[in-house]
């Protein structure tokens, strides 16, 4: 398996284990009856500050997902994995990275941060777009 293929795996992975922890998080709300299982809100509205940070975490890891998927599956497919794979790894680094961090909180070094890692991921993005058109 290659290195792109590994991080196709794991980003993907970190996706379904940030899905399931908003799931135990909202699990918590109903085992301590502050909520009942039809009263939560599709925008994650009144669960705890790190809740309604860790569903927007769940969210940016899917709304990016499209993005990795098709690049990665694109050097696969076209056995140009040598383009992504020294990249792949950083890639998966950044987004969890930007993910542990915004849960971790709001103050305004925590959203630099995410910032940059967020940019650092675009720019991996752009730069297997330029090698691929080459």
């Amino acid at each position: 398996m290659s290195t792109s293929a590994f991080c196709l795996l794991a980003y993907v992975s970190w996706c379904i284990a940030m899905g399931l922890a908003l799931v135990s998080h909202r699990g918590l709300f109903m085992l301590n009856g502050q909520r009942r299982i039809n009263q939560f809100t599709c925008d994650n509205k009144g669960l705890s500050d790190f809740g309604e940070r860790m569903a927007r975490v769940h969210g940016n890891c899917l709304e990016n997902l499209p993005a990795v998927a098709t690049l990665l599956l694109y050097a696969i497919a076209t056995q140009q994995t040598t383009k992504t794979d020294p990249l792949a790894p950083w890639l998966l680094a950044l987004r969890v990275a930007q993910s542990v961090v915004h849960m971790s909180g709001t103050r305004e070094w925590q959203v630099w941060l995410r910032l940059i890692c967020f940019v650092g991921q675009v720019t991996i993005y752009c730069l297997w777009i330029g090698s691929f058109l080459k």
